[in-house]
């Protein structure tokens, strides 16, 4: 078989992840712009732009000029999704099983 890019793909219905903070700041970090601080965290499902676009709110602007984004998260995540790969069976020595 050829493998077309695409063909076999995995693609997440949801990938929640924690922030616990979120800004803007300046090359070298000395001027931060937060827009979320949270001690608890937010989870957001950022496969879905609807949960990120509500994940902020009430942020009032600060002069400034800001190059990079900043975020601490959590490490681990929630992954839920599906996939069109082949169940494919394996021999003890690593080898597939032909179909």
């Amino acid at each position: 078989d050829t493998y077309v890019y695409g063909s076999n793909s995995t693609r997440p219905d949801s990938l929640k992840v924690t922030f616990y903070q979120l800004g803007l700041s300046n090359s070298d970090f000395t001027k931060l712009f937060p827009v979320l601080n949270s001690n608890s965290g937010v989870e957001v499902d950022i496969a879905d732009e609807d949960s990120v676009n509500n994940m902020i709110s009430n942020v009032k602007p600060v002069p400034g000029t800001f190059t990079h984004i900043y975020s601490v998260i959590s490490n681990t995540y929630k992954v839920k999704g599906s996939s069109n790969l082949p169940i494919l069976s394996w021999r003890n020595n690593g080898e597939p099983v032909s179909k």
